[in-house]
């Protein structure tokens, strides 16, 4: 089965060439899911280190973990050649992620804040969007 514009629609077409303009832009803006503050961050081995790399608006990476403690744990890392990890979307709120992403669908995130709160204990969060 193929793709047939209506009459109609090919009139509208006509229209716009003649008057030179443009179809508008259908592409989908990314749907803002929800802001995570990042868990397991006291777990890393420098936490002062990982906050010297972080900026606001640093794009992440999201990334399903096979991992014996969560079933569903998605793992949080920097979206470079470095690939550090920074920490885990809580358990108690990764279960629609987890279950986008075995989906197959395409998941981007952002630091949008941080701070070094102790030499132990970094709070960040994360803003999520779907992306298609």
């Amino acid at each position: 089965m193929g793709f047939e514009i209506s009459r109609i629609e090919r009139n509208e077409l006509e229209l716009l060439q003649q008057f030179n303009l443009e179809l508008p832009d259908f592409s989908m803006e990314p749907i803002y899911l929800d802001t995570y503050t990042v868990a397991g961050t006291s777990h890393l081995q420098d936490v002062v280190a990982v906050a010297e790399l972080l900026y606001k608006e640093m794009p992440v990476r999201l990334i399903r973990e096979d991992n014996r403690y969560d079933d569903l744990a998605i793992l949080i890392r920097t979206d470079d050649e470095k690939k550090i990890k920074i920490g885990y979307i809580p358990r108690k709120q990764n279960t629609i992620l987890a279950h986008l992403l075995d989906g197959g669908k395409k998941i981007s995130a952002k630091v949008t804040e941080y701070d070094i709160e102790s030499r132990d204990y970094l709070k960040i969060l994360v803003a999520v969007y779907l992306d298609d």
